[in-house]
């Protein structure tokens, strides 16, 4: 599964990318239909789009991809949370099984350094 998410993140990485070039056409789009007058010295300038809905269309398109991209990889991760959750408890289960001799023998040697170091001797 690890293979699978992979690539499944390669090429959600692979659209963020397209989504970023679609975001950069959008915002030159805008640059180029936007038109500053600064009107006369003192007096009131003005600031006028052409095109706008085509300037809102250029904008829409790349949010819509970014949304579905962002939407898509996100269920991907689910399963494969929900995969590698599985498999991290079994082995978590399995680990428990096997490690409570190995814990006595630890908690047995601590107990018996401990009782060595209050002694008088140990002083």
């Amino acid at each position: 599964m690890d293979e699978a998410f992979e690539r499944a993140e390669i090429n959600y990485y692979t659209q963020r990318e397209k989504i970023a070039g679609g975001y950069n056409k959008a915002l030159n789009f805008e640059i180029a239909n936007t038109h500053l007058d600064r009107g006369l010295p003192g007096g009131q300038g003005s600031l006028n789009f052409t095109h706008k809905q085509k300037i809102v269309n250029h904008w829409t398109k790349p949010m819509k991809h970014a949304w579905r991209a962002d939407h898509k990889f996100a269920k991907q991760y689910e399963v494969y949370n929900k995969e590698t959750t599985l498999a991290r408890v079994a082995a978590y289960e399995q680990a428990i099984k096997k490690m409570p001799p190995i814990f006595k023998k630890i908690e047995t040697s601590w107990t018996a350094l401990a009782d060595d170091f209050n002694s008088a001797e140990a002083l």
